[in-house]
């Protein structure tokens, strides 16, 4: 039986010694979403990105990021099945899960 492997929008920015992953539910990518006290939160590029990543080799990418924002049930799921982030940590952009992690 294949085993069916979820898909998400990427993208990477490599900032000097930084990597920051910025990860987001497929559905989610090009939606404007409900920030705090009234602002929005577009989850587009060039922030976000459409370069589409299985979760094995997203794991990979995880792996030497020491900045992360997952969007959407999915990737926040992954991310917290990854050990990255702490459940607590996770918020809501209207009924949208967002997750961000710094590691210092």
């Amino acid at each position: 039986m294949n085993e069916i492997k979820r898909q998400f929008a990427v993208k990477v920015h490599r900032l000097g010694s930084n990597v920051v992953l910025a990860v987001c539910d497929l559905e989610c990518f090009g939606k404007v979403l409900p920030g705090p006290n009234g602002t929005e939160v577009k989850i587009q590029a060039p922030f976000f990105g459409a370069d589409l990543m299985e979760e094995d080799d997203l794991l990979e990418y995880a792996k030497s990021a020491n900045c992360y924002n997952f969007v959407g049930e999915r990737s926040v799921q992954f991310a917290l099945e990854k050990g990255i982030g702490n459940p607590r940590s996770v918020m809501r952009l209207g009924e949208t899960l967002y997750l961000m992690v710094m590691k210092l």
